[in-house]
């Protein structure tokens, strides 16, 4: 750095000593034009400086303050070149970073290239270039590779998260944390994960919603039913890339499982607990509940700090919120209205979902009232008589082509009589899309919803 500062420095006395050579030779300088000429002479030094500074090094001209510390499992790591800043990405030195984490280094002087490897894991980088290649393949970098005082720096964060590390940046200490494990914390304990998972099996239709916000992509994932072998509507169109299904949820094929050779398998306790050693044994194993109220906000953070995603976590529980704010606002102007959500089952019962269940929840926080609870129970079912004890100003009827077909409440002898029937506020939306999946893509569907039901 400071020998750059001097090149800088002489650069610009040579422009000055030249620019008032030719001012003196040409005239007289009165006294008066001296002050001028100075303002002038040092205007374009600095213009000189701040244009040289950027085309010498464009790392130089967005370098950081140099105070910025990494770290590894939570011990510093020191760097022969302080760690700097480009395009908002911290930069380290090559040789250092790789030795730290236990990777070779190599560097072809001519054509300005530098690999990384360990393992089955081999990174090359060119200085100047934002092209970087993983084993062959492309990977576009946020900022490229420098040359510093005969150091060349490369992006931190593209060397630890392609050798499977998680990192970590804490603006307030100026650190870099790198992490070589990490202990999950699930409903029924915590898990240690060696690397941040790349191949992922998940078991239920809930937890594939909360990764296809995140943006992961799932290597397997099991069946509604054992028939079914469908996506949910609404998410067929976020899950274009190929996959394989490996049973039913209820019951899923643990030798399908174990032959996509998953770094991590995620599936619902109440589901998958009688089978989680087995499914251990494969690899490990992440189980949770996700039937609550607000079930999937947590679950969402745990996985997003799995994955390396705590920055996507943030966002999709911030476009969540922002949806929820637009959605009260709509329906604001049709006053406080009273809701219930029934699902319509046979042998004369209902099955009701409560403020404490993912649904009601849901339509709380868009400012609707779920008119029945159940003791913090996030469901319950009862007698289709019972409705007409529950005051609601809109009924949304919760149906689905396989699990309430040939259920006609409409038919019932009681249902005439209810309030929202006789208002016309009765309203038919998906069981499965309101009930089942229960993750911020969903919600976003219920929103929807009910949005367009009661505003139209």
């Amino acid at each position: 750095m400071h020998g750059s500062f001097i090149i800088y420095l002489v650069i610009m006395i040579t422009i000055l000593t030249i620019v008032d050579h030719f001012e003196s030779k040409s005239r007289r300088v009165e006294k008066g034009e001296m002050t001028k000429r100075f303002l002038r002479h040092a205007l374009i030094g600095i213009m000189a400086f701040i244009m040289i500074a950027a085309t010498i090094s464009p790392g130089l001209a967005q370098a950081a303050d140099g105070n910025i510390k990494v770290t590894k499992d939570g011990q510093p790591l020191s760097f022969d070149t302080a760690p700097l800043v480009v395009q908002g990405r911290t930069m380290v030195p090559y040789a250092g970073i790789a030795k730290s984490l236990g990777a070779t280094v190599g560097w072809d002087s001519k054509a300005k290239t530098v690999v990384v490897t360990k393992a089955d894991t081999r990174l090359k980088l060119t200085i100047g270039s934002t092209t970087a290649y993983k084993n062959g393949a492309k990977v576009q970098l946020d900022a490229a590779p420098v040359a510093v005082g005969g150091r060349t720096m490369v992006p931190l964060r593209f060397i630890s998260e392609a050798f499977g590390l998680w990192i970590k940046w804490d603006n307030s200490s100026k650190t870099v944390a790198i992490r070589t494990e990490m202990t999950l914390q699930t409903t029924i304990g915590t898990v240690t994960l060696n690397q941040v998972p790349q191949r992922v099996v998940v078991l239920d239709m809930y937890l594939l919603d909360i990764l296809t916000s995140l943006g992961v992509q799932a290597v397997g994932i099991a069946q509604e039913d054992a028939t079914n072998k469908d996506l949910p509507k609404y998410l067929d169109k976020y899950i274009t890339y190929p996959f394989t299904w490996v049973g039913d949820r209820r019951q899923p094929s643990t030798e399908v499982i174990a032959s996509l050779k998953p770094d991590l398998i995620i599936g619902d306790v109440k589901r998958h607990k009688e089978a989680y050693n087995v499914l251990s044994g494969i690899a490990p194993t992440a189980l949770f509940t996700g039937a609550g109220d607000d079930d999937w906000k947590a679950i969402i953070n745990k996985l997003g700090n799995a994955f390396n995603l705590d920055d996507q976590a943030k966002e999709v529980l911030s476009g969540y919120y922002k949806q929820v704010s637009s959605s009260k606002a709509a329906l604001a102007k049709e006053g406080k209205l009273k809701v219930l959500p029934v699902g319509n089952y046979a042998k004369n019962q209902v099955r009701i979902f409560t403020p404490d269940s993912f649904t009601g929840d849901v339509l709380k926080e868009i400012g609707l009232t779920v008119s029945f609870s159940a003791d913090g129970k996030p469901d319950a079912y009862i007698s289709r008589e019972k409705l007409l004890e529950i005051d609601a100003d809109v009924i949304f009827l919760l149906e689905s082509p396989k699990w309430t077909d040939n259920v006609d409440l409409d038919k019932a002898t009681i249902w005439k009589d209810l309030r929202a029937v006789k208002a016309g506020n009765v309203k038919k939306v998906s069981l499965e899309n309101w009930t089942f999946y229960r993750g911020p893509l969903a919600a976003k569907v219920i929103m929807n919803d009910a949005v367009d039901y009661v505003t139209k």
